[in-house]
């Protein structure tokens, strides 16, 4: 942990959303706190921004950059990036499912035309977090972004 009380503050609000995720009763419910886990992650990123000028210490992290392209398409808490599965998780969801990943072309398809241009973090989507847990890759990457902070 650090003592960096911005940061203390977004990873307080991130771990809520995890364990909310870990707890949500319904499928709808996991998208709520799966949106709200997105939000502390690009505040997280807004962070290192700020403190470095650009986000390009985020580049050797895999799935940030994805990460970032894909809160892009529920910027406003309008679509779901996410669908559920019969996936094996070392915990007990609240429902029968988890939630993962879109494939890329889904996300695509959601995402505003303004979108289009950031295509090295489509590709990075692609790669790092297409098809994979949302709850393990979101704190994967939320705790590797908070490193370099």
């Amino acid at each position: 942990m650090t003592s960096d009380p911005v940061v203390e503050g977004i990873r307080r609000g991130f771990d809520t959303s995890i364990l909310r995720v870990r707890a949500a009763p319904d499928p709808l419910a996991l998208v709520d706190e799966i949106v709200a886990a997105t939000h502390h992650f690009y505040r997280l990123a807004e962070v290192v921004r700020l403190r470095h000028g650009n986000i390009a210490p985020l580049d050797p992290i895999p799935g940030a950059r994805g990460l970032l392209w894909v809160r892009g398409a529920d910027t406003h808490q309008a679509v779901s990036v996410v669908s559920t599965a019969d996936v094996y998780v070392t915990y007990y969801p609240a429902f029968y499912g988890v939630g993962v990943w879109l494939s890329a072309s889904g996300v695509e398809a959601l995402l505003p035309k303004s979108q289009e241009k950031f295509t090295r973090n489509r590709r990075d989507y692609e790669q790092h977090l297409e098809a994979q847990l949302v709850e393990t890759s979101l704190r994967w990457v939320f705790d590797a972004v908070e490193q370099v902070v």
